[in-house]
């Protein structure tokens, strides 16, 4: 590791672990330095798929550590699939909280979290379902609260996946991407605005869902003007029936048909 890094890991961790879950110096220190392990991505995996359930430390830790290594800030590729393996290990542990809070219910939850986080988070995803879900997904609000809630809730699973794999997708190249185009100065930054910055980002994002469904419902009001062919003055009127035809030779008694 380079000197001072563990101190900032920890800072790092202070400020990124969800919903303030206090641990030891030393173990967030512990998961930075699988950084430099050949199984960095099998722990990166790991360390993203057990704090989507139950472990506190998250996965930005070690995350920020590898993209900051020399080989990842000269490669973007190889920055963005530490961000792919991350995602994928958090919303596998996404579905497996799920799981935990459908199968074991509240007794788990309670485990976790303070009753009045539990009580937040189930209001928040009985008046907003999955939105509430890529809130916590996204920014520092305690994920794993929300994953086993939405079991304990039976929100749509499908529903939830999607939610999950597209806001801690969204998280986690975010920093990677930050890291590649910043470089090691990078820590400090998130260090100090990382709440800031995923809060700022959720906020935009909303901001331009309901710009654009405010966009088009206003379009929607202004119609074209009405064609005088169908008004209701002329398309009331029915059809011309059709006419019947004579029968052949005028009929069967020799006469001409009427019209």
């Amino acid at each position: 590791m380079e000197p001072g890094s563990s101190g900032a890991a920890w800072m790092s961790f202070r400020l990124l672990a969800a919903g303030g879950v206090g641990v030891l110096r030393g173990a967030a220190e512990w998961v930075e330095g699988f950084a430099y392990s050949p199984w960095s991505s099998i722990a990166l995996f790991a360390f993203a798929f057990a704090e989507s359930s139950f472990f506190p430390i998250p996965p930005d830790v070690l995350l920020i550590a590898l993209c900051l290594t020399d080989s990842a800030l000269e490669s973007l590729p190889l920055a963005m699939y530490f961000a792919a393996i991350c995602t994928a290990g958090s919303t596998a542990g996404g579905a497996f909280g799920y799981w935990l809070g459908k199968a074991a219910g509240r007794p788990i939850l309670t485990r976790l979290a303070s009753p009045g986080r539990i009580e937040a988070a189930e209001r928040l995803l009985q008046k907003h379902d999955i939105w509430a879900v890529a809130a916590a997904g996204f920014t520092p609000i305690p994920y794993k609260v929300f994953t086993i809630a939405s079991g304990l809730l039976r929100v749509s699973f499908s529903r939830f996946v999607l939610a999950s794999a597209a806001s801690r997708g969204a998280r986690f190249f975010l920093v990677a991407g930050l890291c590649r185009a910043v470089g090691r100065p990078v820590r400090t930054l998130l260090e100090r605005h990382f709440g800031w910055i995923t809060l700022a980002f959720f906020a935009a994002l909303v901001g331009g869902f309901y710009a654009v469904k405010w966009f088009a419902r206003g379009s929607g009001t202004c119609h074209p003007p009405a064609d005088p062919l169908l008004t209701d003055e002329h398309s009331a009127a029915p059809p011309d029936r059709e006419r019947p035809q004579p029968p052949a030779g005028g009929g069967a008694t020799g006469r001409p048909g009427t019209v």
